[in-house]
């Protein structure tokens, strides 16, 4: 005989709340909040589970169908972007450093190395009918290096709901480039006399644009923006995603979701018996 679980939790309703049902009939109040290849991702309060499709019941599979019918009705999202000096909201940049080299000889200049700043603020409109949900947006700025390497920094967002005809913003990460200039000495020595003369060195690090992606909560790409310094569009820079870290943990059974609500749920949260 199957064992039914039914949980009752003090969280706030919600319009996609519903009571699945795993295939052996135990049953869980979740809210579904979007799909990972062949997994649901459902949650309870603040609390995130991943569970795969197929251990649901038939009528939650055709939920789940139809819930991504209605999720990625919208095809196509709007994007503006523009640059803005400064690191941005998100804090100060923290540069990684090469180890302390000699220290110079006592008549050679100290270089000189100025800093800035540039992030992007991305703003993308929903001219759908529909209210558009589980939008990814990620990103890459590029930075040219005087070598001729290309600094990549990659960063993504999630804007989980965004309204017919309305627009959500998000600001990317910071980054830098730098402008250096140095002296560089050449001493010279004939007719036992000895002779100093100096070259000024300059190297310049450019920003070299941003190139932003928008998916939708299947995957399926929904919005591009390209803008790019002619150089790096020449070059053909890569486009590279950032990892995702999303500690959504795969459940297999309800028992399992029973362990997560005790390890992650807030002290005191009554929990049903097995």
């Amino acid at each position: 005989m199957n064992r039914w679980l039914s949980f009752l939790l003090l969280v706030t309703a919600s319009a996609d709340a519903r009571v699945f049902t795993d295939q052996q009939g135990r049953t869980v109040d979740a809210e579904l909040r979007g799909v990972r290849g062949a997994n649901v991702v459902l949650g309870i309060g603040r609390i995130n589970a991943q569970w795969p499709l197929a251990k649901l019941s038939l009528p939650d599979q055709a939920y789940v169908s139809n819930w991504l019918t209605t999720h990625t009705a919208v095809k196509h999202v709007m994007l503006q972007v523009s640059e803005k000096d400064g690191a941005g909201s998100k804090g100060e940049i923290v540069q990684e450093r090469a180890s302390a080299s000699p220290p110079p000889l006592p008549f050679t200049p100290p270089a000189q190395v100025k800093t800035a700043y540039k992030h992007y603020e991305i703003q993308i409109q929903n001219p759908s009918a529909v209210d558009a949900a589980g939008l990814r947006v990620a990103y890459v700025i590029y930075v040219m290096r005087p070598d001729g390497s290309v600094g990549i920094s990659p960063g993504s967002e999630r804007v989980e709901t965004l309204a017919a005809g309305k627009a959500a913003r998000v600001t990317t990460e910071g980054v830098s480039a730098e402008k250096t200039k140095s002296t560089r000495l050449k001493i010279g020595v004939s007719n036992r006399a000895v002779s100093v003369s100096e070259r000024n060195v300059r190297s310049y690090e450019q920003f070299g644009g941003v190139w932003v992606k928008v998916s939708g909560p299947d995957g399926t790409q929904v919005g591009e923006y390209k803008k790019l310094s002619p150089e790096l569009e020449k070059a053909g820079p890569p486009w590279q995603e950032e990892e995702v870290k999303e500690e959504i943990p795969l459940l297999q059974n309800l028992g399992d979701l029973l362990e997560l609500i005790k390890k992650l749920g807030p002290p005191g949260l009554p929990l049903p018996g097995r």
